[in-house]
């Protein structure tokens, strides 16, 4: 998506906010600030993140992960 497109999408966003009483206006753009934000994340950004989560932590573990209902018995 072109970037001004995307800033209009996201002005529309804010408006609609506004508009409906969603939120305040800091508080709209907070929320569009988070939406701005993941929005420019690709595909390959999560995928990359879950290949170092897997790769540091998910193969250090000696034992499969347990769940907290495991403890109820």
């Amino acid at each position: 998506m072109a970037d001004q497109e995307r800033e209009r999408l996201l002005a529309a966003f804010a408006d609609h906010l506004l508009k409906n009483r969603l939120a305040d206006e800091k508080h709209g753009r907070y929320m569009v600030g988070w939406v701005r934000h993941y929005s420019y994340r690709t595909e390959q950004t999560y995928l990359d993140w879950a290949r170092r989560f897997y790769t540091h932590v998910a193969k250090g573990l000696r034992s499969p992960p347990k769940s907290p209902l495991d403890l109820l018995g």
